[in-house]
């Protein structure tokens, strides 16, 4: 069954894909839940785990509930932190001043301005020592101890020690770290295995990973040698096989070999998915293949990305879908519209939306104030989304980033507190709210300032 969460008259409730009703429009509040549980729900003031059929897993819990990792879910209490299971069991008591997810059997705790680890009953198994202290990856994690950074393993061990002036989790046995004022690599024994001789760097991915020299940027592997030469002025990460560059303030693509496959020519473009990329040039939009051969280019306002062999496209008339032959097949007629999920999209008439097929036939009238197709690509990717504001906040791997309202993410998720969106500056930067601070970073978290 697909469940799709539905709002009418400022309150959320459930119905399937025939557009019958699972639970009614009662709950002040819903999140999506993966690892057995569909759904928190909020009434009365107070939050309340159910499933999908509606019946209560836990009868209530006072003020938080976020998201269930390994099995344990945060929860918080009287302005305190602490943990539940999936029967809503408070297994370990809110008694933190700060509590994060846990990662590979140990969560990371905040207490009278320290971090420690906990192990999944409670017990502390790292003291209360660090300034700062990040998930277990790859079986260490990042510590700050007097604004220096290092690794620690499992023991409580100083594995790496805390002479780093930045750090990043270990991604492919390897992490970035900072040293005055410039980037390198180290492996898991602290040994330096990429020197630090740049002015930025990100994690490695696939035995890629993208660094900055001289105000350019490039490609390196795992032995620092140079893949792709730094020319590029932008970049995205490789999806099926190519990379979106920028170089001249003009957008094209390449392959991990570095060969320009499309080159740079377009005023800008989006990521490749199921075969076809958007670009835009001299003022008109459409989809390029990845010979870079033009298939599609239409007179249209607006056009999306390719999902399930549909995409939207926004004319005079309103919003509509077009296949891959750029044949409209479900007619402009839409003031608004959405990505299909599972072979149904929400579409907007009159201020009100309702739920559509593949066919264009109106599976669900246009009655509601919100819908939302749970299990859709959202939470396909991501472990935690709250729709906020006229953006997504999304959470994976216990770090939050910002999704536009499209669904196109504008800051990966790099920040273990939560972020506000103030504004978007350009295709490579966002401001956004850190710790109560109004702040400019790059699309991959960097603090530019």
């Amino acid at each position: 069954m697909i469940l799709v969460a539905v709002k009418k008259d400022g309150k959320w409730g459930f119905i399937d894909q025939a557009g019958k009703e699972v639970a009614p429009c009662i709950y002040d509040i819903i999140w999506s839940f993966r690892e057995g549980l569909d759904w928190v729900v909020e009434i009365y003031g107070g939050l309340q785990l159910k499933d999908k059929t509606g019946k209560y897993i836990a009868p209530y819990i006072d003020d938080n509930a976020l998201y269930f990792f390994e099995g344990l879910a945060l929860v918080k209490k009287d302005e305190r932190w602490g943990y539940i299971d999936k029967t809503g069991k408070e297994v370990i008591p809110c008694i933190y001043d700060g509590a994060w997810d846990f990662s590979e059997g140990l969560a990371s705790v905040k207490k009278d301005k320290k971090f420690g680890f906990i192990d999944k009953t409670g017990k502390g198994v790292i003291p209360y020592i660090y300034d700062g202290a990040w998930d277990f990856k790859e079986g260490l994690a990042w510590v700050k101890k007097d604004e220096k950074s290092g690794f620690i393993d499992k023991t409580g061990k100083e594995a790496i020690p805390c002479i780093y002036d930045g750090a990043w989790d270990f991604k492919e046995g390897l992490a970035w770290v900072k040293k005055d004022e410039k980037s390198g690599f180290i492996d898991k024994t602290g040994k330096g295995v990429i020197p630090y001789i740049y002015d930025g760097a990100c994690d490695f991915k696939e035995g890629l990973a993208w660094v900055k020299k001289d105000e350019k940027l490039g490609l390196i592997d795992k032995t620092g040698k140079e893949v792709i030469p730094y020319i590029y002025d932008g970049f995205r990460d490789f999806k099926e096989g190519l990379a979106w560059v920028k170089k001249d303030e003009k957008s094209g693509f390449i392959d991990k070999t570095g060969k320009g496959v499309i080159p740079c020519i377009y005023d800008g473009a989006g990521d490749f998915k199921e075969g076809l990329a958007i670009v835009g040039k001299d003022n008109k939009i459409g989809f390029i293949d990845k010979t870079g051969k033009e298939v599609i280019f239409c007179a249209c306002y607006g056009i999306s990305d390719f999902q399930e062999g549909l995409a939207l496209v926004k004319r005079d008339e309103g919003w509509g879908y077009i296949d891959k032959t750029g044949k409209e097949v479900i007619p402009c007629i839409y003031d608004g519209a959405s990505y299909f999920c599972k072979g149904l999209s929400w579409v907007k008439k009159d201020e009100k939306l309702g739920l559509i097929d593949k066919t264009g036939k109106e599976i669900v009238s246009c009655i509601y104030d919100d819908i939302l197709v749970l299990g859709d690509t959202i939470s396909d990717i991501y472990d935690q989304f709250i729709y906020y504001k006229g953006y997504v906040k999304v959470k994976k791997d216990g770090k939050w980033g910002l999704l536009d309202d499209e669904d196109n993410e504008i800051l990966k998720p790099a920040f273990y507190d939560e972020v506000e969106l103030v504004k978007v500056l350009s295709d490579d930067y966002v401001k956004i709210i850190l710790d109560g601070r109004e702040t400019i970073v790059d699309k991959n978290g960097k603090i530019i300032s």
